[in-house]
């Protein structure tokens, strides 16, 4: 981001990661069939060891905003940009 932007402040790549971020699974494989439950804040024991969450599903309350999209993230910092697609030419009937 900051190779094509080098003016970014830290409080303008944090904002263009966070929206950018693609949104969490929440579905996918079960684990030996039960299903995945949500993950929660940090627990812990009576001992105040912290319990593993070994395999859930994060939200945005508990795991941040989404998932790290690097392509999205360095295109905003481009800021707006045109995207052209063309098409190829259809023939039609008395032209030429």
């Amino acid at each position: 981001m900051l190779s094509v932007q080098p003016g970014l402040s830290a409080s303008s790549v944090r904002t263009l990661l966070q929206q950018t971020a693609r949104p969490f699974p929440t579905s996918g494989a079960e684990a030996g069939g039960a299903p995945i439950p949500q993950c929660t804040l940090p627990q812990f024991d009576t001992e105040m060891n912290p319990v593993d969450q070994v395999e859930c599903y994060c939200t945005t309350a508990v795991c941040g905003a989404g998932m790290l999209d690097a392509g999205a993230a360095v295109s905003a910092a481009l800021g707006l940009q045109a995207h052209i697609t063309v098409a190829p030419p259809v023939p039609s009937r008395g032209r030429s």
